[in-house]
């Protein structure tokens, strides 16, 4: 009864998600994230593509290029990409270039030891 439901909202939800998904894909910039969580004891990733008004998020089992594919923006995105500064997202060269998520850079800056007397 739960798997007939869940296909049900799937098949209800497809054309808002095909149209966020190409608005994101679309956008001039659009911010790209990965968060690990726990799931019926198994890790798993949500990744999110937020842009303007639109924000997709996704779940994957996998961390880096294999749930940043699966979400379908960032192979598609030819904007500004946002992003940590982790290595598989250095293979998306349709995008027009890559900023460094300012969360990120303070993070990395306040791990970095001062240097000095």
């Amino acid at each position: 009864m739960i798997a007939a439901a869940a296909g049900k909202i799937a098949a209800f939800i497809s054309p808002a998600l095909d149209a966020i998904t190409k608005a994101l894909v679309q956008a001039e910039a659009a911010h790209f994230d990965e968060t690990g969580f726990r799931a019926a004891g198994k890790l798993a990733w949500a990744h999110s593509a937020p842009a303007g008004q639109y924000v997709l998020v996704t779940v994957h089992p996998k961390r880096g290029r294999h749930g940043m594919d699966a979400a379908g923006v960032l192979p598609a995105f030819a904007g500004i990409a946002a992003r940590g500064a982790r290595k598989p997202c250095d293979g998306y060269d349709r995008a027009a270039g890559h900023a460094l998520c300012g969360a990120r850079l303070l993070r990395e800056l306040i791990a970095v030891p001062p240097v000095g007397p």
